[in-house]
C-alpha cells in the first residue's frame, strides 16, 4: 500500500497536504512532532487547555459566570471559535461538579438514601421508607440462608445487629450507584427545560428550538457551576466552621434550639437562596440573549424559576427508582 505522508512529516497528516507552517492551510491541524506523543507532552496540552486564561475554557467560564446569556447570544449569532461548545462545556462541568459536591454537604442533584427516605416532597406518599425496608429484609433473608442459618433463630439483639448491618451494606451500595446514574440522568434536565422555553416563546419566530436547547444547556452548566461548585460549597464550609466555633454539632444544635430565627435563616440560606440566585440570573440572561424587556424578562425568569422546582423533584423521583431498581 502507498504511503501517503512521508516520515519527514512534512505534509498535514489530517488530509495529506504539504505543510508551510505550523498549522495546515486546509483543515487547520498543527505540524505533528513526534514528541507530541509522549505521556509528557499529552499532560501538558491538556493542562494548557484548562489553565489557560486565554483557553476556551476559562473565556466561556467568564461568560457564563459574569455576563449571563451572553454564551447563548454568541453561539446564535455565530461567534463561536473563541468559546468553547455548549455541549462540551456541559460535560466538563458535569465532572467538576460531581467531585465537588460531596464536599459541599449539601444532596443537589444526587441524593443519598435517607435523603430519599426523610426529606422529599413524594417520600412518604410515595413509601420509599417501606420499599426500602422491605429490600433490606429481603437482602438479609437471603444472606441467611446463604449462611444455613434460620431467621427464627435469632434472638431480637442478633437480628437488629443483623438488621443494621444489613441496612449499612445496602445504603453504600445505593449511594454509590446513585452517584453514577445521577451523572448520566442530569441530562434530562436540558431537553425539559428548552421545553418549557419553547412554550414561553411559542409566539416568538426569532427564538429556534436549537436556540433554546442552547439556553437550556448554558443554565444548567451555570447551576452546576456557579451553585454547586462555588456557592453550595462555601455555605457548607460556613456551616462546618460555625459548629466548630460553636463548640461541636452538640452545643451547635442547642443554639439554633435557643434561636429559631437563626434556624430559619440557615434553612433558608442552604435550600431556598439558591432560588433567588437562579431567578436572577435567568432575568439578565433572557435581556441578553432573547432580548426581552424587562417586565417580559422577570415573568419569564419566575415561570422558569418555579417550574425548576418540580423538575428537579421528579428527577430526584426517577432517580430513586432507577437506583433502586438497578442496585
Amino acid at each position: 500500500m502507498e504511503q501517503l505522508v512521508p516520515d519527514d512529516f512534512d505534509a498535514c497528516r489530517n488530509c495529506g497536504d504539504p505543510l508551510a507552517g505550523r498549522f495546515c492551510a486546509r483543515c487547520g491541524q498543527q505540524r505533528i512532532d513526534p514528541r507530541d506523543r509522549t505521556i509528557r507532552a499529552l499532560l501538558q496540552r491538556l493542562f494548557g487547555e484548562i489553565t489557560s486564561l486565554d483557553g476556551k475554557f476559562w473565556s466561556s467560564v467568564r461568560q457564563l459566570l459574569f455576563k449571563p446569556g451572553e454564551l447563548t447570544l454568541a453561539h446564535v449569532e455565530g461567534r463561536r471559535v473563541r468559546y468553547l461548545h455548549p455541549w462540551r462545556l456541559f460535560l466538563v462541568i458535569n465532572v467538576l461538579y460531581f467531585l465537588v459536591q460531596p464536599f459541599s454537604g449539601f444532596g443537589g442533584y444526587n441524593n443519598s438514601l435517607r435523603s430519599q427516605m426523610e426529606r422529599q416532597v413524594y417520600s412518604d406518599w410515595s413509601d420509599i421508607p417501606g420499599k426500602v425496608l422491605e429490600q433490606v429484609r429481603l437482602d438479609l433473608r437471603e444472606t441467611l440462608v446463604a449462611e444455613g442459618v434460620s431467621v427464627d433463630s435469632l434472638g431480637s439483639e442478633v437480628h437488629r445487629s443483623r438488621g443494621s448491618t444489613a441496612f449499612r451494606d445496602y445504603e453504600e451500595r445505593f449511594n454509590q450507584r446513585s452517584s453514577t446514574l445521577s451523572r448520566s440522568l442530569i441530562l434530562l434536565f436540558i431537553p425539559c427545560f428548552a421545553v418549557l422555553l419553547w412554550l414561553l416563546f411559542v409566539r416568538s419566530k426569532d427564538a429556534l428550538a436549537a436556540d433554546h436547547a442552547v439556553f437550556a444547556t448554558h443554565f444548567m452548566s451555570w447551576q452546576l457551576l456557579a451553585m454547586g461548585c462555588v456557592y453550595l460549597p462555601l455555605v457548607g464550609l460556613a456551616s462546618r466552621l460555625a459548629i466548630w466555633l460553636a463548640g461541636g454539632p452538640v452545643e451547635f444544635s442547642e443554639i439554633l434550639e435557643a434561636n429559631p430565627g437563626l434556624d430559619w435563616l440557615l434553612n433558608f440560606i442552604g435550600e431556598q437562596s439558591t432560588l433567588i440566585f437562579i431567578v436572577v440570573y435567568l432575568y439578565l440572561a433572557a435581556r441578553r440573549a432573547y432580548g426581552d424587556g424587562r417586565g417580559a424578562a422577570a415573568l419569564r425568569a419566575s415561570a422558569l424559576t418555579v417550574a425548576n422546582v418540580p423538575l428537579i423533584w421528579a428527577y430526584r423521583f426517577l432517580l430513586f427508582w432507577l437506583t433502586y431498581w438497578t442496585v
